[in-house]
């Protein structure tokens, strides 16, 4: 499933204000990491891209995400997509079907002229399991964030749900 570039670019360069992610469909809290070599990074986990494939949603592609009124906690991870089967190698914490969430970790800095670097990271798998959450976001901001890359991960949908 491809995410929208629209959805990602806005997502990245519209203005936040400390941790709050201002988006057209609502607002996303935050927050900082300090990394292991001292720069900060801003984090946003949990931010809808697609709105949940339910219903008649079910099997078509994805539509824009719902609109939300109140600041939407961007503090934890948003659920794992179902795996293909129960016992799968690496068990989803939280599996939900409402789980097309995308997360951001990026330099907590001014960004140069032409914008910083990004990292578009999906996880492994096969479509059968996996998920962003495996990954946290300690590991990818001390990697990348120091050098003034930021990184997408995405939740996709997995097995016959894709």
């Amino acid at each position: 499933m491809m995410v929208s570039r629209l959805t990602v670019l806005s997502c990245l360069f519209l203005t936040s204000s400390a941790q709050l992610l201002h988006l057209t469909p609502g607002r996303i809290l935050g927050f900082d990491y300090e990394t292991k070599k001292g720069p900060y990074a801003e984090v946003f986990l949990n931010i809808p891209y697609a709105s949940a494939p339910v219903g008649e949603l079910r099997f078509e592609k994805p539509a824009p995400p719902k609109p939300w009124k109140d600041i939407r906690d961007g503090t934890k991870f948003g659920p794992s997509c179902y795996p293909v089967t129960p016992d799968a190698v690496v068990p989803p914490e939280q599996p939900s079907e409402d789980c097309l969430t995308l997360n951001i970790i990026r330099p907590k800095k001014e960004a140069p002229s032409p914008g910083f670097p990004i990292l578009f990271w999906v996880h492994g798998g096969g479509y059968e399991f996996g998920s962003a959450i495996a990954y946290g976001y300690k590991g990818l901001a001390d990697i990348y964030t120091p050098r003034d890359i930021i990184v997408v991960t995405i939740q996709y949908r997995l097995g016959v749900y894709g």
